[in-house]
C-alpha cells in the first residue's frame, strides 16, 4: 500500500508566510515561529507608519505654503490664507498648493491675489475694517498715566466718566511686574527686601538683585536682572512708551 502525505493546507500556509518573511535576517527568515513573530510586529508597525506619513507630508505641505507666501512677500500667514481659502471659490488641497508654490510660483501668487481680492470685497470684510478704522481714531492711554490724570485735582468730567482699569497698588508701592522678567512672587521679594517704587529698584544693583534671588531659591535664581534697573527708570520717568518699545526685545528681563 502506497503512502499517502497529508497536511497540504498546512504546508502552504507554512510557505505562504516564510515567502513573505524572505527578507528578514538570521532565522527570521527561516524559521517558522519567529518569523511569525516578526511579521506581526512589521505588520503592526506598517500600519501605524501608514497613518504617521499622512502628517508628515501635510507638515511638509504646509512649510511649502508658508514659505512660499513669505517669498512672494504677502502679509497672510498659512492660517489666514487656509481660511481665506476656504470661503473662496477655489477648490484646491494643500498638496496642490505645494506643489504649484515649488513649480509655478507665479500661479499660486495669482491665487493668493485672488483670495485677498474676494475678502476685501466681502461685506463683512468691509464693516470689519470700518470697525478697525474707527477703533484706531479712539486715542491710546497707557493706564499708568491715566491713573496719575485721575488722582489729579484738575480732572476734566468727560476723562473722569472713562471706566479706566487701574491696577489696585498700596500707597507708597508701585506695580512693579510692569517690568519685563518681573511677576508677582518676585515682586513680593522685591517688596520684602524694601524695594517698592520704580525710583528705588532702579537704584538697585545688580549684584543686589541677583542676591535677594538667589537666597529665595533656585526657581527665583535663575531670572536674570540685568535690565530691570533700566526699565524702572524709564518708568520712574513716565516714559511708558519707551518702556514698552524696549520690552518687546527683551525675553523674561534679558
Amino acid at each position: 500500500m502506497s503512502r499517502v502525505k497529508r497536511g497540504t493546507t498546512a504546508n502552504k500556509r507554512r510557505n505562504y508566510l516564510l515567502k513573505r518573511a524572505k527578507g528578514f535576517n538570521a532565522k527570521g527568515k527561516s524559521t517558522f515561529r519567529l518569523a511569525k513573530q516578526r511579521l506581526l510586529k512589521a505588520e503592526r508597525n506598517a500600519y501605524i507608519s501608514r497613518r504617521l506619513i499622512k502628517r508628515d507630508f501635510r507638515r511638509l505641505w504646509i512649510t511649502r505654503i508658508n514659505g512660499a507666501l513669505d517669498s512672494i512677500g504677502s502679509a497672510m500667514n498659512y492660517s489666514t490664507f487656509i481660511n481665506l481659502l476656504n470661503k473662496s471659490d477655489i477648490n484646491l488641497n494643500r498638496k496642490m498648493l505645494s506643489e504649484l508654490a515649488i513649480e509655478n510660483l507665479d500661479t499660486f501668487k495669482s491665487i493668493v491675489e485672488n483670495v485677498t481680492g474676494q475678502a476685501s470685497a466681502s461685506p463683512k470684510a468691509k464693516a470689519t475694517t470700518e470697525v478697525k478704522e474707527v477703533k484706531a481714531e479712539e486715542p491710546k492711554i497707557k493706564v499708568a498715566k491715566v491713573a496719575k490724570i485721575v488722582e489729579s485735582s484738575d480732572v476734566a468730567p468727560e476723562v473722569a466718566a472713562v471706566k479706566v482699569k487701574i491696577p489696585k497698588v498700596s500707597k507708597g508701592f508701585d506695580d512693579l511686574k510692569i517690568v519685563e522678567g518681573i511677576g508677582p512672587a518676585i515682586e513680593k521679594l522685591l517688596h520684602e527686601a524694601g524695594i517698592t517704587t520704580y525710583e528705588a529698584l532702579a537704584k538697585s544693583e545688580y549684584d543686589n538683585l541677583k542676591t535677594i534671588l538667589g537666597d529665595a531659591g533656585a526657581r527665583f535664581a535663575i531670572h536674570n536682572p540685568t535690565t530691570w534697573a533700566q526699565q524702572s527708570a524709564l518708568a520712574a520717568d513716565g516714559k511708558f512708551d519707551e518702556l514698552e518699545e524696549l520690552k518687546k526685545v527683551l525675553v523674561n528681563g534679558k
